[in-house]
């Protein structure tokens, strides 16, 4: 076990005891919620799950750092066994699962629910929706960045769009280069930026994209 997981399970059972015994107390003590009880999901995972716009390992990557935050990460990796008969992980199972349903859209909800499930099956039975027929989803986006143009958008707007299919096709394994990026945004430009294209493309060396972004707005 890797010293994280090694972590995350004496932290878990730590905090298992102190939700048992402090909710658990007799009559009249005080009842303290432990931490990740109080916990907004918007303020820990700034981007929302959906179909439409797949984002999954932004997304993915912003849930397991939330969960690592609280020692909670085993609900979703499954470096420990469930515990369904504890009331302490239960609790903190359905915390998890409760920031997952906070931070998926409906339609990758509606798809990916089932009845008695653990956050770690609703967890993979999400990442086995954006994880399935990639080679499909693959040819889709490359063509999909490969035909755009920026047409009425701005600058910074087109950027965004083709940064994203960058990232989706990442996503499925597909990997866009820097420079890749590049050519693309050039390719897809309004013809009234033609002299800065022209300009950067005559370089010796080709900018990042984030610069050839920053010529393109001057």
């Amino acid at each position: 076990m890797s010293t994280s997981s090694a972590t995350s399970a004496a932290t878990s059972g730590t905090q298992g005891a102190d939700v048992s015994n402090t909710l658990g107390s007799g009559e009249g003590a005080p009842i303290i919620a432990p931490p990740y009880a109080a916990v907004n999901v918007k303020h820990h995972v700034p981007v929302m799950l959906e179909l439409a716009h797949p984002n999954y390992n932004k997304w993915a990557a912003a849930f397991t750092s939330l969960c690592g935050k609280f020692y909670l990460s085993s609900h979703v990796d499954d470096s420990l066994a469930p515990a369904p008969t504890d009331a302490s992980w239960v609790a903190m199972d359905c915390a998890v699962r409760g920031w997952i349903y906070g931070s998926v859209a409906n339609d990758v909800l509606d798809l990916a629910m089932a009845p008695e499930q653990t956050a770690r099956d609703l967890w993979v039975a999400i990442a086995d929706m954006f994880q399935a027929n990639k080679v499909l989803r693959a040819v889709f986006l490359a063509e999909q960045f490969q035909s755009m143009t920026q047409g009425d958008l701005s600058i910074d707007q087109f950027c965004q769009c083709m940064k994203q299919t960058a990232d989706s096709l990442r996503d499925v394994g597909h990997t866009i280069l820097d420079s890749q990026l590049v050519l693309n945004l050039l390719r897809g430009l309004n013809p009234r930026y033609s002299s800065t294209a022209d300009d950067i493309v005559n370089k010796d060396v080709l900018p990042s994209f984030a610069a050839a972004r920053c010529r393109e707005l001057d």
